[in-house]
């Protein structure tokens, strides 16, 4: 029902039932306000009509905005995740964060960050995008509330295996007769045998091992250039977009225009 509330009508959430933790949401101006009929505060599209205006304690007189059924108290004996950060730009599907709605008392609920397509929404920090913002819908999702706080995680190790590609350039001209460079797969020999003038027509094609290093904005790539991300390998299909970090490999919904996935480092 698009006329159930107008706008700046608030409503309160319970996040917890022991202890008893509220916020509250407040309905958007018009025309974002006929969204506030129509979706819960608390659930996917909520944020198109309602925005977090605080917590609350207590009850007050007969009012026209309800109470929406309990959000929900994460049970997490290890804690509430870390508090979503406008300094950080590398959120991945999946990822949890809280939010403080309120200090006194304190009381704190969680997003997860959307999978692909959306997950490049995670990273347009500092805005509208922000877990509880205006369109923070887009690439978060309200999971629930939480208390405590998160022992701190080991630092993630950074992979040390060997990345590696074969990398093949052919010569626009060679000595007749020349054997190839070296014995890696795709390494010939010059096409012109002993004996036969050197032309340009002669050509010989050398392979060597090339490492994979992860991907850079800095970097320079070319058609079938392969970078990666963690052990997952990506090969550039679009050169020009390929060098624009906003094409790149799985941090925005554009990312497969430039790149494809080119299998696993061993």
């Amino acid at each position: 029902d698009q006329s159930a509330y107008a706008p700046d009508d608030k409503v309160s959430v319970t996040v917890s039932q022991l202890p008893l933790r509220k916020v509250v949401y407040k309905c958007k101006s018009w025309p974002s306000s006929n969204h506030c009929g129509q979706h819960a505060p608390n659930v996917f599209g909520g944020d198109l009509g309602w925005s977090l205006d605080g917590s609350c304690t207590g009850t007050t007189g007969p009012t026209s905005s309800p109470s929406f059924d309990s959000l929900g108290f994460i049970s997490n004996p290890s804690g509430c995740p870390p508090e979503f950060s406008t300094g950080s730009s590398d959120y991945e599907a999946g990822d949890l964060v809280s939010t403080t709605v309120s200090l006194s008392p304190l009381r704190k609920v969680v997003y997860e960050c959307r999978a692909w397509p959306n997950v490049g929404y995670c990273n347009q920090v500092g805005g509208s995008m922000d877990p509880g913002k205006t369109y923070g819908y887009l690439g978060w999702t309200l999971r629930g509330a939480c208390e405590g706080t998160l022992a701190p995680t080991p630092a993630p190790q950074v992979y040390a295996g060997a990345c590696t590609y074969i990398a093949c350039t052919t010569a626009s001209s060679c000595t007749p007769g020349a054997a190839a460079a070296n014995t890696i797969s795709g390494s010939t020999a010059c096409s012109c045998g002993t004996g036969v003038t050197a032309s340009s027509s002669c050509k010989q094609q050398t392979c060597v091992n090339t490492q994979i290093n992860t991907y850079s904005s800095s970097a320079t790539y070319v058609v079938g250039s392969i970078s990666r991300r963690g052990t997952q390998k990506y090969v550039c299909r679009v050169a020009g977009w390929c060098n624009n970090s906003g094409y790149a490999p799985e941090t925005t919904q554009y990312w497969t225009q430039a790149w494809s996935k080119s299998g696993i480092c061993m």
